[in-house]
């Protein structure tokens, strides 16, 4: 292997939050340093894996619009994450007069 390629893996693995074994891969098939820094950069913010949201990009989308979908998937769940939690809340006896649910 090339030793450069090595280095440079390392270094791109930090920025993109994942790992160098990881890293290779991607560049293996292809996809440049900064779509993997994108896409680690998003799949941290989203928590999802790297290679999943790395596979949403395509020729005919941006990042911006990657970045989008996945913000309105993380609200959909985030809202029902918070339903949930107040109906268990409820059904518990619990939860009434919390600054949350004022």
């Amino acid at each position: 292997r090339n030793i450069h390629q090595e280095i440079m893996a390392e270094g791109l693995a930090k920025r993109a939050n994942t790992d160098k074994e990881t890293v290779m891969k991607l560049l293996k098939k292809n996809y440049s340093p900064r779509d993997i820094k994108m896409a680690g950069f998003l799949a941290k913010k989203s928590g999802r894996t790297i290679e999943s949201v790395i596979g949403m990009r395509n020729i005919s989308n941006t990042w911006r619009d990657v970045a989008k979908e996945l913000k309105g998937s993380l609200r959909d769940r985030e809202r029902n994450n918070d339903f949930r939690g107040h109906n268990r809340e409820h059904r518990n006896g619990h939860g009434f007069g919390h600054s949350r649910h004022c």
